[in-house]
């Protein structure tokens, strides 16, 4: 279902209840403004990449009846909904995701976030809330296990203050860099929690924190 939905500039609301068979919502609403989605039957879905790609004028979402047991891959599922302010995940299924890239690159609007549902193991976290600058608080409450990539996870998010990364394992994460880069609200950070054993790269992982006076390693 490619692209099926997409430049729907009027669409309103959408009723999906007849797609249990349906295995790729790649690109399925990109360009569509304003969206209110319900009752999508999404139990056979494995690819969600680029779902909302651009949807500029989508202000809330609600996911929470989103069935997603064998979705794999939610690369840049969210990129450019710069009006985006709230998401409703509870509920959602994460357990066989193993890339979330850019899933929420660039939605500039995105203050708070719950991802006390998700569960993350062996997932691809790059660019995961890449230059969301309004973003001020994020719920991280489960246990993360050893996320394969979070370089640039929070580049430029500059009105973080603090993040919280107790919960994440980083025992085979190689790659650090830019991970911090341009969050000059932070200003305090503890990381001697974790495991840097395998770490290799931590290119600019603090760079452009002007306002961060303690650093705990």
């Amino acid at each position: 279902m490619e692209g099926t939905f997409g430049a729907c500039l009027s669409l309103i609301s959408l009723n999906l209840n007849m797609l249990s068979k349906v295995k790729n919502f790649n690109i399925l609403f990109v360009y569509s403004y304003s969206l209110e989605m319900t009752k999508i039957d999404a139990s056979s879905v494995t690819n969600m990449n680029n779902m909302l790609y651009s949807c500029f004028s989508l202000i809330s979402l609600d996911l929470s009846y989103l069935n997603t047991p064998n979705v794999q891959s939610m690369d840049y599922m969210f990129t450019f909904c710069s009006s985006l302010i709230f998401i409703y995940f509870t509920g959602i299924d994460t357990y066989n995701t193993y890339s979330m890239a850019g899933i929420f690159y660039e939605c500039n609007s995105l203050k708070l976030i719950d991802l006390s549902s998700f569960t993350f193991n062996q997932v691809n976290l790059f660019r995961f809330f890449c230059e969301c600058k309004s973003l001020t608080s994020i719920n991280f409450s489960k246990e993360y296990k050893y996320p394969d990539s979070v370089n640039f996870m929070f580049y430029d998010c500059s009105s973080l203050t603090s993040i919280d990364l107790f919960n994440f394992d980083f025992e085979i994460t190689g790659d650090i860099s830019f991970l911090f880069f341009v969050c000059n609200s932070l200003k305090s950070i503890e990381l001697n929690y974790i495991d840097t054993f395998s770490i290799v790269y931590m290119e600019y992982l603090f760079y452009g924190c002007n306002n961060l006076n303690l650093i705990n390693l």
